[in-house]
């Protein structure tokens, strides 16, 4: 499944999300990020992984991260 998806991106060539779109969309919304044990604790609930730095997820793990951000936005 996930390498059918990576595919299907490739194939609509959209961009995949980079760890500079994360930090900046953290940024916009004025959540902390850099060494914050909260938002790692938050990236490993999210990607339902044990990765709690962005530089380690995988392109779809850090998709999740990035459209979550908008909804912790919103609660933080």
């Amino acid at each position: 499944m996930k390498l059918l998806l990576e595919n299907w991106r490739e194939y609509l060539k959209e961009e995949k999300i980079s760890v500079e779109d994360i930090h900046n969309r953290a940024d916009k919304l004025g959540i902390p990020w850099n060494n914050n044990a909260k938002f790692m604790k938050w990236t490993k609930e999210i990607t339902d992984t044990d990765k709690s730095h962005l530089d380690d997820l995988t392109d779809e793990e850090r998709t999740k991260v990035y459209a979550a951000l908008e909804k912790r936005g919103k609660e933080h």
